[in-house]
């Protein structure tokens, strides 16, 4: 709170995590259970991992038993896996006064360890056809092995987790998007009653479950389960564009439109690659804006219309876009509407809460805050922040407000091994070339071998000293808002209360001694799919002759698609469509190999649009 960031904006954190503290519940068994006004924060896991971020970067045991509670009452049969909605029979009991006081007390109550049948659960029993409620269990995990590094955990819940992804691929009807599913989020003419026809939300937060898939199985040495979920996302990827691209539908016209962009979201704030196109996911963001901003009720300009079906998915979701696109005024101006209605015209409602916005005679009973805690998302976010305590990283990449003046003070840095603190300046100086400065200090040493920057540089090879030292080796990686420098340090370093000064220059002036790296650019192939008529990205690390060529799974070769002399670092050329001999290559599953006077990297790629 001794922050920078706005006061109002500071306020809504703080209050945001109430809900986490209020009406515990603790079984004798162990199992951890939270209840607030009308419904349990922890008690559905798609809910639930809404809320989690704030518990799994402070105090990751309670998650640990959450995880545990839905990985033994998950689906044991022919559907294994399959996570449930809910361990009770919801609220329709308990706030219903005709019926008897023990049955609405009963409803209150969690259902028994390993029950995975689950008859009870009030609105869709036995819940075998959601998606999003997978993909919720293995956030959750990803986020468990970010924060603890704890890998004898992560080896013991692997079977689950593993399992638990699978299921969505059981969705896909042959492919790897849940085209098959369930979820609010997708609903369907009937209220969600049957399989929606374009499940853009349960597909579009598939693409980054396969890269936290993924991430989890290289962590646990299940080096072949990596592969297929990249795989699985690689061609994901590209088939989440061809299925909702041209659809006037997506991200438009539906009081839960934000759904459709939330894939994107996680993925910023997961750190990952963006798993969405620049061009496809920034039109999406015109059409939510366009459709949000002027909403009104009875013809009067109306925050609750504003907020959409459920707000704090709002906020979050398509919120968390717009600071992933570079826009965090924006973002600020949509977690303002929710601030206003709460705090300013609804301040009794704060601490109670249905599920969504109602209306008519029941319109003030408005109010979603059992996933207040998604705020901190956004937090994460503008501060481009992530702990990586299994691998060693550090992401600092800040998307800063406007009014902050370029600068962030005092920020808490949140890690269960010892929060921290962030100073960084990005205001420059032309004279030294300094074009970010910063700090990061821990309560207690947390050990870091690669750090992830924004590229705000502009230049091809820019400097980056850590702790007064050069010598690290730095990759350019991304493009637009989502550009990063990793710099893998020479040697791994402790960040503790003494901290650590970061910089980066634009320019050698200002660096003491300063030697460029050896090697600064790599060798990699920077697209996942490839179109007719679409760039190709792909850098070297030495100027010369390069080839790319595209080899079947089973190493036949189909043909060379690019021969060139090329520059050192990143580049790209359009593809055709076809081998450089003039043979079409349709929609396939295939190898891209880079090939220098070097060496040779390869990538799975899908050829299709």
């Amino acid at each position: 709170m001794a922050s920078n960031f706005p006061e109002w904006y500071k306020d809504r954190l703080l209050n945001n995590t109430y809900p986490l503290i209020h009406n515990s519940q603790v079984a004798k068994d162990g199992r951890l259970a939270f209840w607030e006004g009308l419904y349990g924060i922890i008690g559905t896991i798609d809910q639930g991992e809404h809320a989690a971020l704030f518990y799994t970067f402070n105090w990751p045991q309670v998650q640990w038993l959450e995880l545990q509670y839905w990985k033994r009452t998950s689906w044991q049969g022919d559907k294994k896996g399959q996570i449930h909605h809910d361990f009770n029979m919801g609220i329709q009991g308990f706030n219903n006064t005709s019926i008897d006081e023990n049955s609405r007390k009963t409803a209150r109550f969690m259902c028994p360890w390993d029950s995975w049948n689950r008859n009870d659960y009030w609105w869709v029993p036995n819940t075998t056809t959601w998606s999003d409620l997978n993909s919720m269990f293995v956030f959750k995990a990803y986020e468990l092995m970010l924060a603890t590094g704890n890998v004898d955990s992560m080896r013991t819940y692997f079977p689950a987790i593993k399992a638990t992804a699978d299921r969505i691929i059981a969705q896909s009807n042959g492919g790897v998007l849940p085209l098959t599913c369930h979820s609010t989020y997708d609903e369907s003419n009937d209220g969600g009653a049957t399989f929606s026809t374009t499940p853009e939300y349960n597909a579009g937060i598939a693409l980054p479950t396969y890269l936290a898939m993924a991430e989890i199985a290289k962590f646990t040495e299940h080096d072949s389960v990596a592969t297929r979920y990249m795989e699985y996302y690689t061609t994901g990827r590209a088939q989440y564009k061809t299925q909702y691209a041209t659809s006037s539908t997506y991200a438009n016209g539906k009081d839960y439109s934000e759904g459709d962009v939330a894939g994107y979201s996680w993925a910023n704030y997961l750190c990952f690659e963006p798993v969405m196109d620049s061009g496809f996911i920034t039109d999406a963001r015109k059409k939510l804006w366009n459709y949000y901003h002027d909403r009104t009720e009875s013809g009067v300009d109306d925050l609750r219309a504003k907020l959409g079906k459920w707000g704090f998915y709002t906020c979050d979701h398509w919120g968390g876009v717009e600071i992933a696109l570079g826009k965090p005024d924006t973002a600020l101006i949509i977690h303002k509407w929710d601030h206003q209605y709460y705090y300013e015209e609804s301040p009794a409602m704060i601490f109670w809460q249905t599920l969504r916005k109602e209306s008519g005679s029941n319109k003030n009973s408005y109010a979603s805050y059992m996933t207040g805690p998604t705020v901190w998302r956004s937090y994460f976010q503008m501060l481009g922040y992530m702990i990586d305590n299994a691998n060693g990283r550090l992401w600092i990449r800040p998307k800063i407000p406007t009014e902050m003046n370029k600068k962030i003070t005092n920020a808490i840095l949140l890690n269960p091994k010892g929060h921290g603190t962030l100073n960084y300046d990005e205001t420059g100086d032309a004279a030294t070339g300094i074009v970010q400065d910063m700090t990061v200090e821990y309560d207690s040493p947390v050990t870091v071998r690669e750090i992830v920057l924004k590229d705000n540089a502009e230049v091809d090879e820019p400097y980056v000293s850590v702790g007064g030292t050069l010598g690290h080796t730095v990759v350019l990686e991304g493009s637009g808002y989502e550009k990063n420098i990793r710099v893998t340090l020479a040697a791994p370093i402790q960040i503790g209360p003494q901290g650590v000064r970061i910089q980066v220059f634009n320019k050698p002036t200002g660096v003491a001694g300063a030697v460029r790296p050896s090697r600064i650019r790599e060798l990699a192939i920077k697209s996942f799919r490839l179109g007719a008529g679409e760039g190709v990205r792909f850098s070297v690390d030495k100027a010369g002759p390069v080839s790319m060529e595209l080899l079947a799974i089973n190493g036949a070769r189909i043909g060379t698609i690019m021969q060139k002399n090329a520059i050192t670092g990143e580049q790209g050329f359009v593809w055709n469509g076809r081998t450089i001999d003039g043979k079409r290559v349709g929609s396939v599953l295939c190898l891209l190999r880079l090939t220098t006077s070097d060496g040779s990297v390869t990538r799975m790629v899908f050829t299709g649009r």
